[in-house]
C-alpha cells in the first residue's frame, strides 16, 4: 500500500511534463491504487488483472486526452496570429507549432494574453484615430478660418500652386473680373483671364520666370467691366529665410475711385489754369489798348471795363477754389446764429443788381409779410445764394428775369431762385452739381463759369442739413430751391 502511494506521488510530480506522461502517470495511479485495494482484502492479484484493469482505466482517460487535443487545435494554431496582431513584441510562432504539447491550461493563458494583449494594442489604435479626427477637425476648422478671412477682404485674392494652377480664388473676383469662379478654378489663367496685363503677369507665374519671384505691381482696365481699374499685385509665398516657394499671392485691390481721383486733380489743373490764364489774356489786351498813346476815351473805358469785369471774374473763382478746399479739407464748419432771411435776401439781391443791371435782367424779390429766422452761418448761406443768383442771371436771356422767393411751412423754409433763361437739359441735370462740371450746350458753354459754384452751394445747404432741389426745363429756364429747417422762436419774438 504505500509502495502505491509512493508511485502516486513520484508521478504526481512529473505531472507538470508533457501531456502524454501526465496521461500515463494518471492511468499508472489508478491501476495501483485498485490492486493496492484488491491487496488489503487479501485478494490475489495476477496479471491478467492488472492488464484489465489498465486497459479500463487507460482506454477512456486517453481517448477523453485525443478528442480534448483535436478540439484545442485551431484554438492552439490562433495563439501566434493573435500574438503578432497584438504586437506584443514576441516571436510569433508558427501555426500548429507545439499543438500537441501545449497543455490546456497553457493554451488558455496564451488565448488570455494574446486577447488582452490585441484589446490593449486596439485601445491604443482607437486613442491614436481620435487624436487623428481631432486634429483633422483643428486643421479644417484652420482652414476654413483663414478662407473665411480671405472672403471677408475687400480685395479680391488668387492663389497659385507652384505649377501657376488656381487652388483658391476669393468671391471678390467674380465681380472684379466679370468671369465665373467655375471657369477660373477649372480652366489655366491663358484660358479665363482676358486681360493681357493680369495674364502676362500670370503666365509668368506659371513659366517660372524669375520675374515671378519678386513683387510686382500692375494697373489696368478689366475688359469685362471696362468701368473698374484694378491694381494687381503678385507676392511669392515663401518660408521665413527659405527661398522655398510654395506658390503665389496675387491681390486685386479696386483702385477706381484712386483713378478717377488722379483724374480729377489733372483736370483741375488744366482747368483752373485755363480759367485763369483766359481772363490774363483779356487783361493783357486791354492793358497794350491802355497804353497805346492814340487811345480814344471811349476805348480806354471799356478797356478798364473789361479789366475788371476780368479781375472780377478772376476774384470769383479764387474765393471758389479756396471755400472749396477748406470744405473738402473740413476746415469749413458753419457757426449757426438766427439769421433773419428778409435782410440776407435783400442783401443778396442788392449785391447782384450791377451784374444783373450789366445784361439787362431784372431782378425780383417776393418775400412773405412773416418770415421766420432759421439757424445758419450767415456768411456761408450768404455765398450760397449768391453763387445761385449768379448762376441764374448768367444763363438768363438778355432783357430777361430772375426772382428770388422765399415761403415757410410748418417745418421748413424753402427759397427759391428762379430764372427764365436756356434751361438744363435732363441728361445734365443729375450733375450740374458736381465739381467742375459743366454743361455740354453750346448755348451755356458761351456764357463762361468754372463748374463750382452750383457744387460749392449744394455742400454748403447740406452743411446746415438741408437740401439743394432743381427743377428746370430747356427753354424756359430753372429753380433751385434751399429747403431749410425753421429755428425755434424765441421767447417774446413776433
Amino acid at each position: 500500500m504505500s509502495r502505491a502511494f509512493a508511485v502516486s506521488t513520484i508521478l504526481a510530480r512529473i505531472k507538470a511534463q508533457r501531456p502524454a506522461v501526465v496521461v500515463a502517470s494518471a492511468c499508472c495511479a489508478s491501476v495501483l491504487a485498485v490492486l493496492a485495494a484488491w491487496h488489503g482484502r487479501g485478494q490475489r492479484v495476477v496479471l491478467e488483472d492488472v492488464l484489465h484493469v489498465a486497459l479500463a482505466v487507460a482506454a477512456p482517460a486517453l481517448l477523453a486526452w485525443l478528442l480534448l487535443l483535436r478540439e484545442l487545435a485551431p484554438l492552439a494554431a490562433l495563439v501566434a496570429p493573435l500574438q503578432a496582431l497584438a504586437g506584443d513584441g514576441r516571436p510569433a510562432q508558427p501555426a500548429g507549432a507545439g499543438a500537441g504539447a501545449a497543455s490546456p491550461r497553457l493554451l488558455a493563458r496564451g488565448l488570455a494574453q494574446a486577447v488582452e494583449h490585441a484589446a490593449a494594442h486596439i485601445r491604443e489604435l482607437e486613442r491614436a484615430r481620435m487624436a487623428g479626427e481631432a486634429d483633422a477637425r483643428l486643421m479644417e476648422y484652420a482652414r476654413d478660418k483663414m478662407q473665411a478671412v480671405l472672403q471677408c477682404l475687400p480685395d479680391g485674392v488668387l492663389v497659385l500652386d507652384p505649377a501657376g494652377d488656381v487652388i483658391f480664388a476669393s468671391g471678390k473676383i467674380e465681380p472684379m473680373l466679370g468671369v465665373q469662379m467655375e471657369r477660373v478654378f477649372a480652366l489655366p489663367p491663358q484660358a479665363w483671364c482676358e486681360d493681357a496685363p493680369l495674364r502676362a503677369l500670370l503666365a509668368a507665374v506659371r513659366n517660372g520666370s524669375s520675374d515671378a519671384l519678386r513683387r510686382s505691381t500692375i494697373e489696368f482696365t478689366p475688359a469685362r467691366v471696362p468701368d473698374k481699374h484694378l491694381c494687381a499685385t503678385v507676392q511669392p509665398l515663401t518660408g521665413d529665410g527659405s527661398d522655398l516657394v510654395f506658390g503665389t499671392l496675387v491681390v486685386l485691390r479696386d483702385a477706381t475711385r484712386e483713378q478717377v481721383a488722379r483724374q480729377a486733380s489733372n483736370d483741375f489743373v488744366a482747368h483752373v489754369s485755363h480759367e485763369l490764364a483766359s481772363p490774363l489774356q483779356v487783361i493783357g489786351t486791354a492793358v497794350e489798348q491802355l497804353a497805346d498813346p492814340g487811345c480814344d476815351v471811349a476805348p480806354r473805358a471799356r478797356a478798364i471795363d473789361t479789366i475788371q469785369d476780368e479781375a472780377e471774374r478772376m476774384a470769383t473763382l479764387v474765393n471758389n477754389l479756396l471755400n472749396v478746399s477748406r470744405l473738402e479739407t473740413g476746415a469749413m464748419r458753419p457757426e449757426r446764429q438766427r439769421v433773419k432771411l428778409d435782410g440776407l435776401l435783400r442783401d443778396c439781391v442788392q449785391l447782384a443788381q450791377p451784374r444783373a443791371h450789366g445784361r439787362q435782367v431784372r431782378l425780383h424779390l417776393q418775400l412773405p409779410h412773416a418770415l421766420d429766422a432759421v439757424a445758419a452761418d450767415l456768411d456761408l448761406l450768404r455765398i450760397a445764394l449768391n453763387n445761385l443768383l449768379d448762376n441764374a442771371v448768367k444763363y438768363s436771356n438778355d432783357g430777361g428775369s430772375v426772382t428770388l422767393a422765399a415761403e415757410q411751412g410748418d417745418h421748413e423754409l424753402v427759397i427759391s431762385v428762379r430764372d427764365g433763361g436756356i434751361g438744363i437739359a435732363p441728361e445734365d441735370q443729375a450733375r450740374v452739381m458736381e465739381k467742375f462740371y459743366r454743361v455740354r450746350d453750346a448755348g451755356a458753354a458761351g456764357r463762361g463759369g468754372h463748374g463750382l459754384g452750383l457744387y460749392l452751394a449744394k455742400q454748403i445747404v447740406e452743411l446746415h442739413q438741408g437740401r439743394l432741389e432743381l427743377d428746370s426745363e430747356p427753354g424756359h429756364g430753372s429753380t433751385f430751391s434751399i429747403h431749410l429747417q425753421r429755428a425755434r422762436a424765441e421767447p417774446g419774438e413776433g
